[in-house]
């Protein structure tokens, strides 16, 4: 199984968007992709393979979500890390613009 293909399984089994740290440490756990050298899967390659399956993924910061989840839906509670503050924010994502919509 490619990394793509990994990343794609876990969203759809998740049903959520995930942050790249959250994808990579539990691709790490679960073994499904595992990268030649043994060593583990860093989040900084999440995203970059993200960006390059853009057809695939949504990407906005360090989320990723899939694309073929219905649009105008919000797709999910997630929390993120704000870039100004550091402080954890809880939000709505929105599939079709991929942002967070509605602080929670």
């Amino acid at each position: 199984m490619t990394l793509h293909e990994a990343i794609e399984k876990l969203l759809r089994r998740t049903g959520l968007p995930m942050t790249t740290l959250q994808i990579a440490q539990e691709l790490n756990n679960n073994g499904w992709y595992q990268k030649r050298d043994k060593s583990p899967i860093h989040e900084s390659q999440i995203r970059i393979r993200a960006y390059n399956y853009s057809k695939i993924f949504h990407l906005h910061r360090s989320i990723v979500s899939l694309k073929k989840q219905s649009s105008n839906e919000a797709i999910g509670k997630v929390t993120i890390l704000s870039d100004n503050t550091n402080k954890r924010q809880k939000c709505t994502l929105l599939q079709k613009t991929n942002q967070c919509i509605t602080r929670i």
